[in-house]
């Protein structure tokens, strides 16, 4: 029996956005897995680091940057992630962005 996905990482539904919203590390790791890029971004220029910082989830900040995020990608409003989680008065998730190596 062939593996059967439950959705499609291609649609216009966005599943890296929706699981990182979630705040679900599980299911980033799993799509990740899967063949996401872990920098894909929305078309505002958000990567799902982005989207984990800005809504604090600093454990899948953490999970992100060990797979290779890069922390010093930039939106098209001109935001780093540990940008993001600032603005949302995340500091934890700032911090933890801005010392990582």
């Amino acid at each position: 029996m062939a593996d059967v996905m439950p959705f499609s990482l291609h649609s216009s539904f966005s599943t890296p956005s929706l699981a990182s919203s979630f705040l679900r590390a599980d299911c980033l790791s799993w799509i990740l897995d899967h063949g996401v890029d872990v920098d894909t971004s929305t078309k505002s220029g958000n990567t799902l680091l982005h989207l984990a910082a800005y809504h604090g989830n600093k454990a899948t900040c953490q999970m992100l940057l060990a797979r290779g995020s890069e922390p010093s990608a930039v939106n098209r409003r001109g935001e780093e992630p540990w940008e993001a989680a600032a603005a949302n008065c995340h500091h934890q998730c700032a911090k933890l962005i801005k010392a990582w190596p």
